[in-house]
């Protein structure tokens, strides 16, 4: 048996956004009614950006596979035309399926160790940073020249929605770092609204990514992006 669906760029973006508002301003609520009225409640771990495992986090995990599954079109794509810059495709495809496994398993949790980040300035409290960040600057070099081949436009919007995404995760998480120093711990509203513009942004990063890749796929099928899935 098979269904065909038909999935509409802007639709989708509207959609995936919509549920970015919405956690959103139920996060606000949450800060807000822990640390201003002291209201707590179990429901409200799974919708909490500043934690890990639910709602939230599942949906980020959700974003990154979406955006991996497009590259994967584009690169085979790419390599059935012989493109020279099909690798490149290739490797981003299996840098987001990465994102995708650190984002659900927190791999750069493995790499905070508390004994050198207190060693450190407070940015690099959180020490995943450092390491992040070197292989941020290795990628930019890498994918320059695929950059370079990209229609104006295109290019424009990967680098809004990578410079987006990296500002979140690493700019907002130093910045988290910093304040940890200075509160003395992470439990009060600024650390936590910190965090959730951290994570808001990185959605809100690759859902535009997402819609620029369909925005790109379009020029080679037309308007719309025909998924084919199979049930057995």
């Amino acid at each position: 048996m098979e269904i065909n669906f038909l999935l509409y760029r802007k639709k989708i973006t509207t959609f995936l956004m919509i549920i970015v508002v919405f956690f959103a301003l139920m996060n606000l609520y949450i800060q807000i009614s822990k640390y201003h009225f002291d209201i707590r409640s179990e429901w409200m771990v799974v919708f909490n950006l500043d934690r890990e495992m639910n709602f939230p986090t599942l949906y980020s995990v959700f974003l990154l596979i979406i955006s991996a599954i497009i590259l994967k079109q584009i690169f085979l794509l790419k390599k059935q035309l012989h493109d020279p810059f099909f690798k490149h495709w290739r490797n981003l495809y299996y840098i987001f399926i990465f994102l995708s496994l650190d984002e659900g398993l927190q791999l750069h949790e493995a790499l905070i160790l508390r004994s050198v980040g207190d060693r450190l300035i407070g940015i690099f409290h959180f020490v995943w940073v450092i390491p992040y960040t070197i292989l941020v600057i290795i990628s930019i070099f890498y994918f320059a020249k695929l950059l370079a081949t990209l229609p104006t436009e295109i290019m424009r919007l990967f680098l809004f929605s990578g410079g987006l995404y990296i500002g979140a995760a690493l700019g907002f998480e130093m910045l988290e770092g910093a304040w940890v120093r200075i509160a003395g711990g992470m439990q009060n509203l600024a650390y936590s609204l910190l965090a959730t513009t951290e994570e808001i942004l990185e959605m809100i990063a690759i859902i535009i990514f997402i819609n620029t890749l369909l925005t790109y796929i379009i020029k080679y099928q037309g308007k719309s992006l025909k998924f084919l899935i199979e049930i057995r």
